[in-house]
């Protein structure tokens, strides 16, 4: 949130969405005035933004548009992972299909396009975290949207439930792991039999650490920890299903991040 004075805000009149969610409009007053992109608006509003910055910061939206929703997750809006989450669920398909469309008709294409296919909330198995240490304690979340700013998060409706339960668990690997200058990366996902957790970025993984990782790792559900590709501890291996065979995961190995679209992209 901007730090200045009301009349350092200026009214903008939103006029429609742009490819990466954001709304874009003209002055209030302006019609002929440059394009001005604020994030989390919607087409036909008219909003206050902090336009001293590009894009422009939201400060309040003065008449909403009818397809405005609720967000689902308090992190809306400081963590950078989603974007249009105050767009009703119908709208954003329109929306996506749109974006598809333009794309295939821009390059002389002409498809059939199917209507989106959504997969269902706390689907999702793989997500990386990021872990810095600020004012002296590791903190454990999401990077801020086109900024290195941690936000540190205590809920993701997309999640697996699994990793979400394990977020204690994950800040305690964090803080013993994280390094001093950079954020430390964690790779997790939600196996089938628990989960599986690579760290990047760690300073030095010397003997010391390995038994601290280990005795921590002694409660819980994760069931193996990597450092880049090197094995700290295996309690069983992670096993994941895929769309047609279970997998047997190497650390830090790519997965679809729902089995839900897998399953849909094999039928396919």
């Amino acid at each position: 949130m901007n730090n200045g004075s009301q009349n350092d805000y200026t009214k903008v009149v939103i006029n429609r969405l742009g490819h990466l969610g954001d709304g874009i409009g003209k002055l209030h007053n302006d019609p002929s005035s440059a394009n001005i992109i604020v994030p989390f608006t919607l087409e036909g509003e008219v909003v206050e933004a902090d336009c001293s910055t590009t894009p422009a910061e939201l400060i309040k939206v003065e008449n909403s548009a009818p397809n405005r929703i609720e967000p689902i997750c308090q992190h809306f809006t400081q963590c950078g992972g989603c974007q249009m989450q105050h767009l009703k669920q119908e709208d954003y398909a329109s929306w996506k299909m749109g974006i598809l469309n333009a794309a295939l008709k821009e390059q002389g294409i002409k498809a059939k396009s199917e209507p989106l296919i959504h997969v269902p909330l706390h689907s999702r198995r793989r997500t990386v975290f990021s872990a810095m240490r600020l004012e002296g304690e590791v903190e454990l979340g999401y990077l801020k949207r086109q900024s290195h700013d941690l936000i540190p998060i205590s809920e993701c409706p997309l999640l697996d439930s699994a990793i979400i339960e394990a977020l204690p668990k994950l800040r305690e690997i964090a803080s013993l792991s994280c390094p001093h200058k950079e954020a430390l990366k964690l790779q997790v996902i939600a196996c089938d039999n628990g989960l599986d957790v690579t760290l990047s970025n760690v300073d030095t993984m010397g003997n010391k650490l390995r038994r601290l990782l280990t005795l921590a790792l002694e409660a819980g559900n994760i069931i193996r920890l990597s450092n880049d590709d090197e094995i700290i501890l295996e309690k069983v291996k992670p096993i994941l299903s895929g769309s047609t065979h279970n997998i047997y995961l190497q650390p830090g190995a790519f997965c679809q991040a729902s089995l839900e679209a897998e399953k849909i992209m094999a039928d396919l």
